[in-house]
């Protein structure tokens, strides 16, 4: 075996097997085995990990001993690698580099044992790229939130060192650093000599020094494992790890040999990214008290033949409704239909991006595209609920597809459609139009002019006929009378040139404002990654891959493409008056894109240098990870830093149709507690946050329908209230909004598109009879305390008031917990004269004191 790679199985193939059936055994042994600790997941137990794990060397080994189907090591390295993660995260153990940032669960361990398996199959030029992985991870400087002193501050703490946060609780025995220090170093050095040159270095030796590294990675964990006999037995763990770390070697053997497969890895990993974000998407199948309800009612009663602008005031493009209002017609309205949609829309988007990577680079890199995409907070987050943004990102990726494809027409209809749905995407025309140019020359961007100018004209053109001056008022002229979200924001009006002189102003108004740091919070990995490696990297071999005509790794009209995209995306955000955070979404796939197509990049360009050249981009590294921060997005904030390291516990909170597998979703996915000033992972931001359910809404709807069958409602009786709860109360019911005004947003009256006076007027003349209050919503319970009209409706109500309890959502703040809310439902008394508050005309302003009331006979009404 000296001298040459193993290219047989002999040795291999018991080694998986005998590791996984041990390993898996001494799971399961009383006394031996694993068991939770009281402030981890309690009664979800370790059933998840466990079956991921069982099922990753399942995989693993059957890949091994069925070379057609070698690809299947893919997802079994990943499910390997994450169980083991969540076993020690559950039972209060760690790798004794704790401070090293942790790819997968295992950090550094990952990188070493896929070392050792890819010097096995003979890749010693990709085992050198997993020996700098590893070096960077266990040397790279760490930064942490210091909580241990009265004015928190970030710290910088050496990862090969830095086996726990709290420096406070460190072992002081000098020989403890000292044992963990050289087994760093003795297994680096063993490995760089096998990376480096083959020769001399016998594979038993290599199998052997692996043993030894997951031997003492378990043996001395945070506190020493060999204390923590109570959690999981340090013999027991000893031989899990063993068994994990070897099937890992074995799976990277697998993958990379040379062997024709039956299965393709990119789509076994697309799959398998799919399946993960499905899963944790099932959490998110509930209703909301959110803006979507008003989607949901405009939608659903359009096969009534109530329609947006000609019968209410709606703020958006007509394709808005009409796309969901077509499904609901063909499948009908409830939980499955409506929160499908944007989930399916998501995992639509996910799809086109990865096959637009794919032509400008390879598979695997779409596929990364793709999971950076899905993974992100904002998408996981913006996917639960049924906004538009997620159909209009699907329908741009889908224009951007037909792009790259050369079916140009096609990719106008798309976007024009996309913009039927959201005008937030009206930023990608100007960059697909200019990506036409470069590719399919001046034909090109007139067909795709032509379908996007066509689609504009049925769109804007049914909207104009369908509502007339109402259309303009609710698409255009409204969202131009909203107050900036930002002070020092310039206002352009419409005027295009106007908006290039004011771009750079405006541009410094978003970066420094507070919308943006809340993206930073929950992007500030990527963001930092993008502007800092991504852009520099693509940029310097863009310019260099002009002036040649060799195949590259990431084609130039990639590239072009993205940064179009990037530039127009900016540029775009900054010119508009306000940015919620989930108008972002439609941003992402740049940001996925560009990621990706750098991680190709760098890849393929160091697969092609000297191990000097590695060896001095390796120092380069670590030197730039000193001065970046891995958790700046937190510190933004200043609750974040003030209250460093205060531990806020949660619970686990059902909220799926089905509750079969929360246990199993849970033990994978959910943390029940956080610790303030550390930076999250999207996955547990989002349950964390979307699990808060309007769970109530059904109850509600059962005292309306039981008040009309006994004739205490009138059978016509209709209802209005906050926008967030009534819609989707008046459509379990089966009754209408008041006037079939849906939208009741403060924007709505306090720019003035709206007269509170007009609204009232309808509301009367349409027989009103109940009004929904919640804590949310500007025509919520605070209306009735804080406006001269509430007031005055407030004395109308009758004292039986439905009042229900719901547990509210997470926030981001020291105070971060699960929050109750109250949504009340009044009753009119008989003979309440609704129609005097169509009858004055008042300010639209925060109270009582400050509001004037005018009287009059003809009020000015819009």
């Amino acid at each position: 075996m000296k001298g040459s790679p193993v290219s047989n199985r002999t040795l291999w193939l018991p080694v998986a097997c005998a590791l996984g059936a041990v390993s898996l055994l001494w799971l399961f042994l009383p006394g031996l085995g694993p068991t939770v600790r009281d402030s981890s997941l309690g009664p979800f137990g370790l059933l998840g990990p466990g079956l991921v794990m069982v099922v990753g060397g399942a995989l693993t080994i059957f890949a091994a001993l069925q070379s057609r189907y070698g690809n299947l090591a893919a997802p079994g390295l990943l499910l390997l690698s994450y169980g083991l993660g969540v076993f020690e995260m559950q039972t209060g153990c760690s790798p004794w580099h704790r401070s090293v940032p942790q790819p997968f669960g295992v950090g550094p361990d990952l990188l070493l044992v896929s070392t050792a398996g890819l010097l096995f199959a003979g890749k010693k030029r990709a085992a050198r790229f997993c020996l700098v992985g590893a070096s960077i991870l266990l040397f790279a400087p760490v930064a942490v939130v210091e909580a241990t002193s009265s004015t928190p501050a970030i710290r910088y703490k050496p990862g090969l060192f830095g086996f726990t946060d709290d420096p406070f609780s460190a072992p002081d025995s000098a020989t403890f650093w000292n044992l963990i220090s050289a087994c760093h170093i003795a297994i680096l050095l063993l490995l760089a000599y096998g990376a480096w040159s083959w020769r001399g270095v016998s594979s038993r030796m290599l199998l052997g020094s692996m043993l030894v590294w997951a031997v003492c990675s378990s043996a001395f964990g945070q506190g020493g494992w060999a204390e923590a006999i109570g959690v999981w037995s340090s013999l027991g763990h000893i031989v899990v790890r063993v068994g994990v770390l070897g099937l890992l070697a074995v799976g990277v053997w697998t993958l990379t040999s040379e062997r024709e497969s039956a299965i393709s890895t990119e789509v076994v990993l697309a799959g398998l990214v799919l399946l993960v974000f499905a899963l944790l998407k099932w959490q998110g199948l509930h209703w909301s008290a959110t803006d979507e309800n008003v989607y949901f009612y405009a939608a659903a009663k359009v096969q009534d033949g109530i329609l947006p602008y000609r019968d209410y005031f709606f703020a958006h493009p007509p394709l808005r409704v009409f796309l969901p209002g077509t499904i609901f017609a063909i499948f009908g309205f409830s939980v499955w239909t409506a929160q499908l949609i944007p989930i399916v829309a998501a995992m639509a988007s996910g799809i086109l991006l990865w096959r637009i990577v794919r032509h400008q680079s390879n598979g695997l890199t779409g596929v990364l595209a793709m999971a950076l995409f899905l993974g992100a907070t904002q998408t996981l987050l913006a996917s639960t609920d049924m906004t538009g943004i997620n159909m209009t990102t699907a329908l741009v990726l889908g224009a951007v597809l037909g792009a790259v494809k050369g079916r140009y027409v096609l990719a106008g209809v798309l976007l024009g459609m996309a913009t039927g749905v959201g005008m937030i995407a009206v930023w990608w025309f100007p960059a697909l139009l200019i990506y036409c140019v470069r590719v399919g020359g001046w034909s090109a961007c007139g067909r795709f002019a032509a379908g996007f100018f066509a689609l504009e004209l049925l769109v804007h053109g049914g909207g104009l006929l369908l509502g007339g001056e109402a259309y303009m008022d609710g698409v255009f002229r409204f969202h131009g009378l909203k107050a900036p979200a930002n002070p020092g924001y310039e206002n352009f009006g419409m005027n295009p040139f106007k908006a290039l002189l004011f771009l750079p102003g405006n541009l410094e108004v978003l970066l420094t404002s507070t919308g943006f740091k809340k993206v930073m919070y929950y992007h500030g990995m990527e963001l930092g990654l993008l502007v800092g490696v991504a852009i520099p990297w693509l940029a310097l071999t863009w310019r260099r891959q002009r002036k040649t005509t060799k195949q590259t790794a990431v084609t130039n009209q990639g590239v072009e493409l993205w940064f179009l995209a990037f530039c127009a995306g900016l540029a775009f955000m900054a010119s508009i008056r306000e940015q919620y955070d989930f108008y972002w979404v439609v941003f992402l796939p740049v940001v996925a894109a560009l990621l990706a197509l750098a991680g190709r990049s760098i890849t393929h360009h160091f697969a092609h240098q000297t191990p000097r050249r590695v060896l001095g981009m390796v120092l380069t590294a670590l030197l730039l990870c000193a001065f970046m921060p891995s958790n700046t997005a937190t510190t933004r904030f200043a609750s974040e830093v003030k209250d460093a390291g205060k531990v806020i516990h949660l619970d686990w909170r059902s909220s799926a149709p089905a509750t079969g597998i929360d246990g199993f979703t849970a033990s994978l996915f959910f943390k029940p507690e956080r610790v303030v000033g550390e930076l999250e992972t999207s996955v547990f931001r989002y349950l964390w946050s979307k699990k808060r359910s309007f769970s109530s809404v059904d109850q509600f709807a059962r005292v309306i329908r039981e008040r009309r069958a006994n004739g205490t409602l009138p059978k016509d009786a209709t209802l209005t209230g906050a926008q967030g709860i009534a819609p989707l109360i008046a459509l379990r019911a089966g009754i209408r909004m008041s006037g079939n005004e849906v939208d009741t947003n403060a924007k709505v009256f306090k720019t003035g598109i709206r007269a509170s006076a007009r609204f009232w007027s309808k509301a009367c003349k349409d027989n009103l009879e109940i009004f929904v209050g919640g804590e949310k919503g500007y025509l919520g319970s605070r209306y009735l305390r804080n406006s001269v009209r509430g007031e005055t409706l407030r004395r109308m109500l009758k004292r039986d008031i439905v009042a229900i309890e719901e547990p509210g959502s997470w926030v981001r703040s020291a105070n971060l917990g699960w929050r109750t809310r109250t949504n009340r439902m009044y009753f009119l008394r008989e003979g309440a004269d609704v129609c005097r508050l169509g009858r004055w005309y008042i300010s639209e302003t925060t109270g009582p004191a400050q509001s004037t009331i005018r009287k009059t006979l003809a009020p000015r009404l819009r």
